[in-house]
């Protein structure tokens, strides 16, 4: 058994039947100082109380056990994965956001590593930062014990700011999309934001998220010519996912837009060369006012394609 990290000598002083608390805070004494499997041999009552374990059941219980694990199997050292998936941390101060995407990287994490039940505790808390554990150790003596839910549950009002909503929506009002943020990214920080907001009838509590972000998105878009294509079509862009829609068939159309102008001046800079080519043989082989028809055509063909593409108007940039 490798024991090399806070929950491993967690589990390990929970094996020797330690009470989980000072399961926990044997762990982090053992884990700060650096001692492995390979130190336990050494391991004394002297020192023991050099790690602030004084109690004397408990130093001949943890005796007694590496005595027992000695005997039934040789510890090996810790082999180390290549491509190991990264553990999630907990910080001691999230935003409701942050500690979301935490249960769900936990969730992943849990799923790839295929963690057993009983050592779910002991995990969570190594994915805490210090100042977390010493709070879980000083305030949660019954921790290792919880199940995962009540776990998680109690850590998030430990580690998230506790506002008031009003501090939410008086923030979400002020947001607008970045110069080079794309609507898909916009709508998405939108809606991560809208969480905490608690938009929400107050008598019959139906949510009014979707007509919150609809107004917000709208209010907070960069391109003024697509706002005020959207407010001048408020008749039949009526929800937000119409209005989304719209915004992206937009974006992608002055894309495409852009990337024909720089396809025509690409064309009339070689033209202007052609034109600048004083050898009569290479002329007659290239007819300069042909080359000009072609881009022109090509040029309308490429703005056709787009339109039928995106299903939208191509507005000309001003």
């Amino acid at each position: 058994m490798a024991l090399r990290t806070v929950a491993d000598w967690t589990q390990y002083f929970i094996a020797a039947k330690m009470p989980d608390d000072a399961s926990a805070t044997y762990a982090k004494a053992f884990y700060d100082n650096r001692l492995t499997e390979t130190s336990l041999n050494d391991l004394s009552k002297e020192y023991l109380k050099d790690l602030e374990i004084t109690v004397i059941g408990d130093i001949i219980a943890i005796l007694k056990h590496i005595k027992t694990t000695n005997s039934s199997a040789t510890l090996t050292p810790t082999v180390t994965p290549k491509n190991v998936i990264k553990p999630p941390e907990i910080k001691s101060d999230m935003t409701h956001p942050q500690y979301r995407k935490f249960k769900v990287d936990w969730n992943v994490y849990k799923h790839i590593t295929n963690i057993p039940i009983s050592q779910i505790p002991a995990q969570i808390y190594n994915l805490c930062d210090d100042t977390l554990q010493h709070h879980i150790i000083n305030s949660v003596t019954n921790f290792f014990t919880l199940d995962e839910k009540a776990i998680l549950t109690g850590l998030e009002t430990i580690v998230t700011k506790q506002s008031n909503p009003t501090v939410h929506r008086m923030n979400f009002s002020s947001m607008i999309q970045s110069p080079n943020e794309q609507i898909k990214d916009y709508l998405i920080r939108l809606k991560t934001y809208a969480t905490d907001c608690e938009f929400t009838c107050s008598n019959c509590q139906f949510d009014l998220s979707s007509s919150h972000i609809k107004d917000q998105f709208i209010r907070g878009l960069h391109n003024d010519v697509l706002q005020t294509d959207i407010l001048a079509k408020a008749g039949s862009l009526k929800t937000l996912e119409d209005i989304v829609k719209h915004s992206e068939a937009f974006e992608t159309a002055i894309n495409d837009q852009l990337k024909l102008q720089t396809s025509a001046n690409a064309m009339a800079t070689v033209c202007e060369l052609l034109q600048n080519i004083k050898s009569p043989k290479i002329m007659n082989i290239i007819n300069v006012h042909h080359v000009q028809v072609v881009v022109k055509l090509t040029t309308h063909l490429l703005i056709v394609h787009a339109y039928a593409l995106h299903g939208e108007k191509l507005y000309e940039l001003q």
